[in-house]
């Protein structure tokens, strides 16, 4: 059947109206937009968040970058510095160094709250061991004393120095300390040559004879000769064993620490005091010996006349606090009288 057979009634097209459609179609385009949006937003601050979070790490690589350029830029080729890594002995010296420093500091900070007080009984005492009866007799004397003329009192004054010399000996002969024996002298002369030899013996002499000397003192002011002879062995070997050790039966030696402690310091001060020691006795000899040569060339420079002007004035006067003696002020008095009753 064709299409000229159709009936005429049929409509061929229809009239329809899409509007109410597409009113539809646009609001869910609307909501599709506004979802897409939002997601779009979700992202950003998302993103933003990432580069947040990454923007320090690139920083840091920037900086080290940074760094290393610099360092680059100073040298024209590159050069890479290593720290040497501390041994486990190095690093045990380390800690241990640093604790007796501490131990040391807090020692010095406790001694310093304390008050200690000095008697004069004290001071007198140590002045006897250090310098000797002589010296204290001539401090309690008038330095021209009974002297009738210059010589004399030059004479005395050179006695002073005999008198430290002789203490000198009376305290080295107070300890026992062997020297070195004939026969080791005689093989190290024949080893190397006679002179140096001798000039060698005579300065190891002379130093073991002050440290002969600086031991006796110590030991009379109390100080155990081992702490001393432990100090000694330290200056010349730079090491001490400290703290009280105890062998095993391997013959370990184990020492606490703090008995290392107080060995440390208490040998720190001795050797702190023989420092002191030397120092006094070296000056006092030294100033002993100046005195000596300018009174004598004082003496021989003023002569007779101010001798005899300054004996009548020490006869006179107190030499030590500056008054007039009591029985010279009654003998001049007598002398007054029985010269106006004369007249």
């Amino acid at each position: 059947m064709g299409l000229e057979e159709l009936p005429v009634n049929v409509n061929r097209g229809r009239n329809f109206d899409a509007a109410p459609w597409l009113d539809d179609f646009q609001f869910l385009d609307a909501e599709a937009e506004v979802d897409n949006e939002a997601n779009h937003d979700n992202d950003d601050e998302v993103a933003n968040e990432n580069e947040n979070e990454i923007e320090p790490e690139h920083e840091h690589e920037h900086d080290d970058t940074s760094t290393i350029t610099s360092t680059s830029s100073t040298s024209p080729f590159p050069t890479t510095t290593t720290i040497p890594k501390l041994t486990k002995a190095e690093l045990r010296a380390q800690k241990k160094a640093a604790k007796m420093a501490k131990s040391t500091s807090k020692a010095a900070k406790n001694q310093a709250k304390h008050i200690v007080t000095v008697r004069s009984e004290d001071v007198d005492a140590v002045n006897r061991i250090l310098h000797g009866e002589a010296d204290q007799q001539a401090r309690n004397t008038h330095p021209l004393a009974s002297d009738k003329t210059i010589e004399q009192v030059i004479a005395r004054n050179m006695g002073f120095m005999s008198n430290i010399q002789e203490h000198k000996k009376a305290l080295m002969n107070s300890i026992a300390q062997r020297r070195r024996t004939q026969r080791e002298k005689d093989r190290r002369k024949s080893q190397r040559g006679r002179l140096s030899v001798a000039a060698e013996d005579e300065l190891n002499e002379e130093a073991e004879e002050l440290e002969t000397l600086l031991t006796a003192v110590l030991v009379k002011l109390g100080v155990g000769e081992q702490d001393v002879h432990a100090v000694r062995q330290h200056r010349s070997s730079h090491h001490v064993q400290l703290g009280s050790a105890k062998k095993n039966n391997n013959n370990n030696v184990v020492s606490t620490n703090g008995d290392a402690n107080s060995t440390a310091n208490r040998l720190s001060i001795v050797a702190n005091l023989k420092t002191l020691v030397k120092d006094d006795l070296e000056r006092h000899e030294n100033e002993q010996r100046e005195t000596c040569v300018r009174a004598g060339g004082f003496w021989r420079y003023v002569g007779k006349p101010v001798f005899d002007r300054m004996t009548q004035v020490a006869e006179q006067l107190d030499w030590k606090t500056g008054a007039k003696n009591k029985d010279v002020k009654s003998h001049v008095v007598e002398e007054a009288e029985v010269e106006a009753e004369e007249e």
